[in-house]
């Protein structure tokens, strides 16, 4: 067989088998990772301005705000909801508020909000529904 036989030969075979579904099946390369669906955003407001982007709720995270050496948060995000785990405050209020959810906030009476007042910081989960595009 010929050098130009045998590529139509093989032209041939790789078209019949990408037709057929046989090929698509097959990764070429690095596939990208799967991200999670994004349920909601997390606002982050100290002293009335809004303190960065919004943080998607696409995975699991910790966000630690330290707004001077003596005033740090931490607060835990999900793909369903937003919790304040620590503060130095000296209340603990907002760390007693609880888990804000995509769930629960209706029902919550600060609604989607944690608010440390102590430190003027407040924590906003905003359903991706209500996102203002």
């Amino acid at each position: 067989m010929n050098k130009g036989y045998r590529r139509f030969a093989l032209s041939v075979c790789c078209f019949l088998m990408l037709v057929s579904g046989c090929l698509a099946e097959a990764p070429v390369g690095p596939q990208p990772q799967k991200t999670a669906e994004v349920k909601g955003y997390v606002v982050l407001s100290i002293n009335g301005r809004q303190y960065g982007d919004p943080i998607p709720m696409d995975r699991d995270k910790v966000i630690t705000i330290r707004q001077d050496k003596e005033t740090v948060n931490k607060i835990h995000i999900t793909p369903d909801s937003v919790e304040m785990i620590e503060s130095n405050c000296e209340g603990q209020d907002c760390v007693g508020e609880g888990i804000v959810t995509l769930e629960n906030y209706r029902t919550r009476i600060l609604s989607t909000y944690i608010i440390c007042l102590p430190h003027n910081l407040t924590v906003e989960l905003i359903p991706v529904e209500e996102a203002q595009p």
